[in-house]
């Protein structure tokens, strides 16, 4: 085995991101065509759940439990500061807070 064989999985992880930083095929244009691609093929719910997930940076599960709270009248209350206009996650410590990128709150922007 040479030098060039990663040690284990975080090394190949770092690997493979350093890669993509340099591969057109990988940029941020191909990867938007690619998600519209998806959004035009699947129902208008799923659609826009999609595009939430990719406009707020959250994580695909934070952003399942996200929509779940959106969704429902009770957390939503709870979830949606209108005064701020922003969903506050921190009130939802299980669900969003994690040792590593918290998911504090997201700004609305009534669009």
């Amino acid at each position: 085995m040479g030098n060039d064989v990663p040690k284990n999985e975080k090394e190949e992880k770092g690997r493979r991101k350093r890669e993509a930083l340099g591969n057109d095929e990988l940029n941020f244009n191909v990867k938007l065509r690619c998600v519209n691609g998806i959004m035009g093929a699947v129902p208008t719910p799923m659609s826009v759940a999609i595009k939430f997930a990719c406009l707020t940076g959250l994580r695909p599960s934070e952003a399942l439990e996200s929509v779940r709270l959106i969704n429902d009248k009770e957390a939503f209350s709870k979830y949606y500061n209108s005064t701020r206009g922003a969903l506050e996650h921190f009130k939802f410590p299980v669900l969003f807070l994690r040792s590593t990128k918290k998911a504090i709150a997201g700004k609305d922007n009534q669009e």
